[in-house]
């Protein structure tokens, strides 16, 4: 695998995100068949982007300026054999994987903790959760723990998931809610594609479009949760659970908020996102149209997406001191012209190039012509 198929697998996916952020941005594209097809197309910008590959179908495509410059960059010597391009595959590795095993120990660290810990004697609140499991037919309950901890309402985990609610002084309109959204979360297997993401975003650290790609995947899983929470609210009740986030908001600031890691909680300016988002959700009209939510950005990804897997980049360059002597054969503009004493003429463009006994391997795709009359050359 070469850097130049790195990086233009990087250019192609990154220009794929970057379309698609505008999508990610569409309430009713969230929720059109739960989100999955949207969602199937960003798992698969991240899998291309990690792993890219050169097929037996994919063309290569000559760089003439920008690669060549690189590939110098990589070949500069930083000591004795050592390269500046293996200096920087090796930095690039290692903080991955330091990454990864920072954000899989955390993980596990937080899932451990949390199973220790006894469910809680709320009993509305235990009461509130079960009614909502058996109203969306869950067949596994989540447990549910309180801590007096400074952060959000989370849910963590996919197998034995466990959902975390701090101990504020919130309504029984507000605690069902809050659940109504963790629930959602893992209802649409939210953690599952969060996980991931942040495991394709610890390995390609180097590139800022993760970064931005990711801040607005996470954006576009909580607006999902919102919408498919508030679609089937009175419009009274929307207004309820919209205040409810802010007044989580407001009770997280005065508690000097912490974040632990991977949950799903509020910051200003998500929360800011997340409610201008919701408001401008049409509850009335839920159908589709794809013209009118932006059909060209999904167009635009997908070609980019194909590109990826039929072309790529490599860096051409031709050292001058060898350059006198040789040429390139075209074979809609070149050809041979076959002599009377079995020898070929090349023609370069309509003009005599060279005399050949036979015709190279190399050489057998270009037209040969017959000619009667041997011009001297």
């Amino acid at each position: 695998m070469s850097s130049s198929l790195i990086l233009t697998n990087c250019l192609f996916c990154g220009l794929a995100a970057m379309s698609l952020i505008p999508l990610l941005r569409v309430p009713n594209l969230l929720i059109y068949k739960k989100g999955v097809p949207l969602f199937i197309i960003v798992l698969i910008v991240f899998i291309k982007t990690l792993f890219p590959h050169e097929f037996s179908f994919t063309h290569t495509l000559a760089s003439r300026n920008i690669l060549p410059v690189l590939k110098n960059i990589e070949a500069y010597p930083i000591y004795n054999n050592l390269l500046l391009g293996n200096l920087l595959i090796v930095v690039w590795f290692v903080i991955a994987l330091l990454l990864l095993t920072s954000i899989t120990m955390k993980h596990r660290k937080l899932i451990q903790v949390l199973s220790l810990v006894q469910e809680t004697e709320n009993e509305e609140l235990k009461q509130i959760l079960s009614e909502l499991c058996s109203l969306k037919q869950l067949t596994k309950k989540p447990k549910l723990i309180q801590l007096n901890v400074n952060t959000g309402p989370f849910i963590v985990g996919f197998r034995n998931p466990i959902i975390v609610f701090p101990y504020y002084n919130l309504s029984k309109s507000e605690m069902k809610f809050v659940l109504m959204h963790e629930l959602e979360h893992l209802n649409n297997f939210h953690m599952i594609i969060k996980y991931f993401i942040e495991a394709a975003t610890a390995i390609y650290w180097w590139n800022p479009v993760m970064w931005i790609f990711r801040r607005e995947v996470i954006r576009a899983l909580e607006l999902q949760a919102d919408i498919q929470v508030i679609q089937n609210l009175s419009n009274d009740s929307r207004l309820s659970y919209l205040e409810t986030l802010i007044n989580l908001t407001r009770i997280m600031f005065r508690r000097q908020n912490s974040i632990l890691t991977l949950s799903f909680s509020l910051h200003n300016s998500m929360l800011e996102y997340r409610i201008q988002s919701a408001l401008k959700f049409n509850c009335n009209n839920k159908k589709l149209k794809l013209i009118k939510y932006k059909l060209c950005p999904l167009i635009f990804t997908a070609s980019l997406l194909l590109f990826s897997f039929i072309y790529t980049f490599e860096s051409y360059h031709i050292d001058q001191t060898n350059v006198e002597g040789t040429f390139t054969v075209n074979n809609k503009t070149d050809y041979f012209i076959a002599r009377e004493d079995n020898s070929y003429d090349l023609y370069i463009k309509g003009k005599y190039v060279v005399t050949m006994q036979e015709i190279p391997s190399c050489l057998i795709n270009l037209p040969v012509h017959r000619s009667k009359i041997i011009l001297a050359k």
